[in-house]
């Protein structure tokens, strides 16, 4: 997370504790824990997630981190699942695209293990295939058009 952080323009934080999330940032899941976020009182938050189970065989799972974003934001979420073994974030990946979630998921020519995307193709979880730098944009142009949730009831 040190070694990322200095070299990324955006500020990149390893989610240890409950945080409150903000634009422009990264978080990443801390080792041996499930990460989720939550959206309460208007804003989103991350936590690690006290479950002992690995899930998909991971611990953590994309697959818990994907659920948790689809019950947060639901068809307001955009899911990305890139280069990867196996089938870990397939589920909640389709689960937010089922939801009507836009999703993303790395070419072939870009990945580096191709597992964690085909899978998730294969699934019809993935609304785009794209490169890496496409994926960027992609990003940019969906943290620039997208509205904030409304609060559950």
């Amino acid at each position: 997370v040190k070694r990322l952080d200095t070299l990324s323009q955006l500020s990149i934080y390893e989610v240890t504790t409950k945080m409150s999330l903000k634009n422009n940032c990264v978080y990443i899941a801390t080792g041996n824990k499930h990460m989720v976020v939550d959206f309460v009182m208007g804003s989103y938050c991350a936590y690690p997630l006290n479950e002992e189970r690995k899930i998909s065989r991971h611990k953590p799972s994309v697959d818990i981190l994907f659920r948790s974003a689809n019950n947060a934001a639901g068809a307001s979420a955009l899911g990305i699942i890139l280069t990867g073994m196996g089938d870990d974030g397939c589920i909640g990946l389709k689960e937010l695209y089922d939801n009507g979630a836009h999703t993303l998921a790395e070419n072939e020519k870009d990945c580096i293990v191709f597992g964690m995307p085909k899978k998730a193709i294969e699934m019809d979880a993935v609304s785009e295939i794209l490169s890496l730098d496409m994926i960027i944009q992609r990003i940019i142009d969906y943290a620039n058009t997208q509205p904030q949730p409304k609060e559950k009831d």
